[in-house]
């Protein structure tokens, strides 16, 4: 983990001047993973309110904790998944279509594309973002990694879920659903960052083709849609996602990813 503490952090914790700051900038590094949610402050290696407050938001918008406590202990989950956050937040990606959009996934105009949007009478969130697009287009790999498993996913579409491996070793997933049924890999196959796995599939009686792409902090095991109280959200209102507890938003990653180039690697 890139994220080395002596003690813990935040409420009622130790606070040593070097785990405070390696927290805060963590947590500076992590915002990408909850855009507009995550406003870490300074990275001074001071623990005052703000800094408990901020853990507090990783612990709600990232580790979806029902009663965040604004403490970090040693090796404990909100630990964990700040590490992973970091580890995700800090590895090189390109976007997963070869050119934008053509409907926006994140801020005004968004909608149900968004991450979190309510659906479902408002009694679940949207777990990814919805990159809206031209059936046929090509699919790319964000990262290097290795195809765990293409499954059916819904509306005459499938899903292709590749494990990702980050500079530091961490390892985590994407899930690239609403793919055509032909995929352009296999499972246990090895790709490239920019590779083609696959194509945006049909979506029957649905109006919008797209790639809806999923990211997983890889801090748990086991499948990929499940509920628990784990997997909650407090600004939702509690509106459950419908997903493993280590689902994260990958809206700010997105933005800011390059195009792939031609010929399969960034």
């Amino acid at each position: 983990m890139p994220l080395t503490l002596t003690d813990s952090v935040g409420q009622g914790g130790a606070n040593r001047p070097a785990d405070v700051w390696a927290v805060q900038q963590a947590m500076k590094d992590a915002a990408v993973m909850a855009p507009g949610l995550l406003t870490p402050g300074d990275v001074d290696g001071k623990c005052g309110p703000g800094t408990i407050g901020d853990i507090t938001e990783v612990q709600r918008y990232l580790g979806h904790v029902y009663k965040p406590d604004g403490r970090i202990d040693v090796g404990g989950w909100t630990h964990r998944t700040l590490s992973a956050a970091q580890s995700v937040a800090l590895a090189p990606w390109t976007f997963p279509l070869g050119g934008p959009a053509e409907k926006p996934y994140m801020g005004s105009g968004a909608g149900q594309r968004a991450f979190r949007f309510r659906r479902s009478s408002g009694t679940r969130s949207h777990a990814g973002r919805d990159l809206v697009t031209q059936i046929g287009t090509p699919v790319y790999a964000v990262a290097d990694g290795v195809v765990s498993s293409i499954n059916y996913y819904y509306a005459d579409t499938w899903c292709i879920t590749l494990e990702h491996t980050a500079p530091d070793g961490h390892k985590y997933i994407c899930r690239y659903g609403e793919t055509a049924r032909d995929a352009a890999v296999s499972v246990g196959q090895r790709v490239r960052q920019g590779q083609q796995i696959g194509e945006v599939g049909d979506l029957t009686g649905i109006k919008d083709s797209m790639v809806h792409f999923e990211v997983y902090l890889g801090t748990k095991t086991g499948a990929y849609k499940q509920t628990s109280a784990s997997a909650r959200d407090r600004v939702n209102g509690h509106r459950r996602f419908y997903r493993r507890a280590d689902l994260c938003d990958a809206g700010g990653k997105l933005l800011a990813a390059p195009y792939p180039t031609p010929g399969g690697c960034s």
